[in-house]
């Protein structure tokens, strides 16, 4: 069976909606929390499976597109699999960040694999590093934009939907429905999600990550569709993929590594500024929505397409280290929550929509 365009959209938001509850009331069974601590804005354990229904989503997005089994549906399972695999063990246990990266890696090479092998200036090697470099790069991004309630799901979402219209006529089947079902199940999820009863984890920012980079991927693709930019998606994906580039900018001027957290992301820096948790999502979402419609607005010139880049993200980088997003973190701005196990009734989190 073969569904296409907002349809998708819906089943996917309806699948997150219907699993969101049953995983949220599993993991409190199984006390599988993301427990307070220096490095977060929580006060109480929160469940931080919600990567399962996300998960589900795409998968339905990809049995609807009605191109399975194919090598390229193929190629995004495997990578999909693979990044959701080692998401899930690390929320439950933990894992190193060499292993994350190498899984990383593993993931560019089978999109690539998939994708027809494309070549940069007609080198193959060129094409393998650069998919590598958007997979891993689009994957940390989001796990590091996933700090606060509500801003990497809709982020995300907004993003999703940006490129759903972009290949609204494009004959690439499996790209539209990708972003449709992202962006249905990032809408189901954010229900949950703003109101922090259920955390994505792991599991769910870093498979955000790959799908949104397996979107952009495409979308730069000449045969993409009938009028892109190569930078249309690296512009509507600016909020993060800046946000990531001045936090390990950051950590290096500090003499720190690039993968020690802090409390200076963006929305860190709008939360001391005394922004509640959903201002600072519509903030995010605000700027995300605007960065959109200047992509859209200058896809039919590559050359306005880049100005416009160069502009917008020069902006907000004037505005992120305004705010202070180079220096360190100071004690003020540390969340000192204990990571002391709250009481049972603390833990009686409604999933009611």
């Amino acid at each position: 069976m073969k569904v296409t365009g907002a349809s998708t959209g819906a089943a996917a938001f309806l699948v997150v909606v219907f699993l969101v509850p049953v995983i949220g009331s599993l993991s409190m069974r199984w006390k599988l929390f993301d427990l307070p601590g220096p490095l977060k804005t929580h006060t109480q354990p929160i469940p931080r499976l919600g990567g399962i229904a996300i998960a589900g989503a795409i998968l339905l997005g990809i049995l609807l597109s009605g191109l399975a089994p194919s090598r390229a549906c193929a190629a995004l399972i495997s990578a999909a699999g693979l990044i959701f695999a080692v998401g899930l063990l690390d929320d439950i246990r933990g894992t190193s960040p060499a292993l994350r990266l190498v899984v990383q890696a593993a993931a560019g090479v089978a999109l690539w694999l998939g994708s027809g092998q494309f070549s940069i200036f007609g080198s193959l090697l060129l094409g393998l590093f650069f998919t590598v470099i958007i997979v891993v790069v689009f994957i940390n991004a989001m796990n590091l934009l996933d700090g606060s309630d509500g801003v990497a799901a809709g982020v995300a979402g907004i993003d999703a939907l940006s490129c759903a219209v972009l290949f609204a006529q494009s004959d690439d089947a499996l790209v539209r429905s990708i972003a449709w079902s992202l962006a249905g199940a990032c809408a189901g999820f954010l229900i949950f999600n703003l109101r922090a009863k259920i955390y994505l984890g792991d599991s769910g920012s870093t498979l955000l990550g790959l799908a949104l980079s397996f979107i952009a991927i495409e979308s730069m693709r000449p045969r993409s569709t009938p009028a892109s930019s190569p930078v249309f998606f690296l512009l509507a994906a600016g909020l993060p993929l800046l946000d990531a580039g001045i936090a390990v900018a950051r950590r290096l001027r500090l003499g720190r590594s690039p993968l020690q957290g802090d409390r200076r992301h963006f929305y860190d820096l709008l939360r001391a500024r005394g922004l509640g948790p959903r201002a600072v999502a519509l903030v995010c979402y605000g700027i995300t929505g605007v960065l959109s419609v200047v992509a859209w607005a200058t896809r039919n010139s590559p050359a306005a397409s880049c100005l416009a880049a160069v502009l917008c993200m020069g902006a907000l980088l004037a505005v992120e280290v305004r705010l202070g997003a180079l220096r360190g973190d100071d004690d003020a701005a540390r969340v000192r929550a204990s990571p002391a196990r709250a009481s049972r009734k603390e833990l009686q989190i409604s999933f009611r929509p």
